[in-house]
């Protein structure tokens, strides 16, 4: 195996390691914003890896730390009303949501 290989290899296991732990509260990933329900916008689609704006000027796919919680933390990209917003770690969440900015 090829040096450049074997540090691209470690180099991404780490990176998956921080995704992991930020996904459990240890580290944020990304600032915190208000849950898009809160502010009366829609988002469907609602999974690990991806949440449809519906009708938000702007939002991105984000975790709660609680089912209650009515802030997220964004992880993805903002996309206006009908797009979609990626979860670009591909991690589980507990509680995805989308939030609005």
């Amino acid at each position: 195996m090829s040096t450049t290989l074997a540090r691209r290899r470690t180099t991404a296991r780490l990176a998956a390691l921080a995704l992991a732990l930020g996904a459990f509260g240890v580290v944020d990933a990304a600032a915190g914003a208000p849950d898009a329900s809160a502010a009366g916008c829609s988002y469907s689609n609602l999974s690990s890896t991806k949440v449809r704006n519906v009708n938000c000027t702007r939002g991105a796919y984000g975790y709660k730390k609680s089912a209650t919680a009515t802030n997220g933390v964004r992880l993805a990209s903002w996309v206006s009303a009908g797009n979609w917003s990626y979860n670009p770690y591909q991690v589980c969440y507990q509680y995805p949501t989308m939030v609005f900015g």
